[in-house]
């Protein structure tokens, strides 16, 4: 309970995992590394960044054709995450991701299913998400948050 007796309740109410959720329809895509509020330079929003558990000895064991094959299904599984959770997708680093979203619920959400949908492929990921104040730099995030989110995993 916070002073005055109100609760503090975190992403303004209740959130729950792993329901499924459309993209707002107001979501302009002219732009797509970049969410809405971060086009004004300055903004809240949360930072997702993924990569695949023990990827070097997981490519060095399969070979460069079979882990090309695998980094194209687990990016395929991503992606379609991201979309349903009307995330931004700025960059992929090898086998990680590096994703903005308006909402933190939005991002945990894509965050705990990535990591349980990308188990059918045999694999882990590491998933980080941090929620604060974003800055642009061209027409990417940054700031301290980018920094953090991929500190976390």
């Amino acid at each position: 309970m916070e002073p005055g007796g109100t609760r503090n309740e975190p992403f303004g109410g209740s959130a729950v995992l792993g329901a499924p959720r459309s993209p707002p329809s107001t979501v302009d895509r002219r732009e797509p590394t970049l969410a809405p509020m971060q086009r004004r330079g300055v903004g809240l929003g949360a930072v997702l960044f993924t990569d695949i558990v023990g990827s070097t000895a997981i490519a060095a064991e399969m070979g460069n054709t079979r882990w090309s094959e695998l980094v194209e299904r687990h990016h395929r599984i991503v992606r379609r995450l991201i979309a349903r959770y009307g995330g931004h997708e700025v960059d992929t680093a090898g086998d990680g991701f590096f994703v903005t979203f308006e909402r933190p619920a939005d991002a945990i959400r894509c965050a705990v299913d990535a990591t349980e949908d990308v188990r059918e492929l045999g694999i882990e990921i590491r998933a980080g998400v941090t929620f604060g104040e974003l800055g642009a730099a061209g027409k990417k995030p940054s700031g301290l948050m980018v920094n953090t989110a991929a500190r976390v995993m």
